[in-house]
């Protein structure tokens, strides 16, 4: 709704957005746009990475998301040695392939200081990414029991 004639919107314009992002960019950037500081690989579809993705958008990481489309991309990066243990998700970021959904959550956390300021505090988050992890569990192997 356009406020009063007269009035002024209480909320920032588009420009002013672009501006202000524009001006948070590093130099190299595209204006308003910052470069990724991580790539985050899967199969095209939420699954497993889903809850690093959330992470990421919790820590303020700007990520690129790459959907493998076919199982040969897949044995492709397998043959390639990118993960460890054969699996995806893989989350490239500050020069390492992580590929356990659990290490990616914390690795970010900590790298932005959301991991806890005591013992205490990293149980407590260990205990919600844990909960979420068995939460998600029936979503994303539904799929495989039809």
């Amino acid at each position: 709704r356009a406020p009063p004639p007269g009035a002024s919107s209480p909320l920032p314009s588009s420009a002013a957005i672009r501006r202000a992002l524009a001006a948070r960019a590093p130099p190299g950037a595209m204006a308003g746009q910052r470069p990724a500081e991580a790539k985050l690989t899967y199969f095209a579809g939420y699954g497993l990475a889903e809850q690093t993705r959330w992470m990421l958008a919790a820590a303020g990481v700007e990520w690129e998301q790459v959907a493998l489309k076919s199982n040969d991309e897949f044995l492709a990066m397998r043959a390639a040695g990118k993960l460890l243990f054969q699996q995806l998700p893989l989350l490239e970021i500050d020069g390492l392939h992580l590929v356990q959904s659990q290490a990616m959550h914390r690795y970010v956390a900590r790298r932005a200081g959301l991991s806890g300021k005591s013992p205490a505090e990293e149980a407590l988050i260990d205990m919600v990414c844990e909960g979420v992890k068995d939460a998600r569990g029936p979503v994303v192997g539904y799929p495989f029991e039809i």
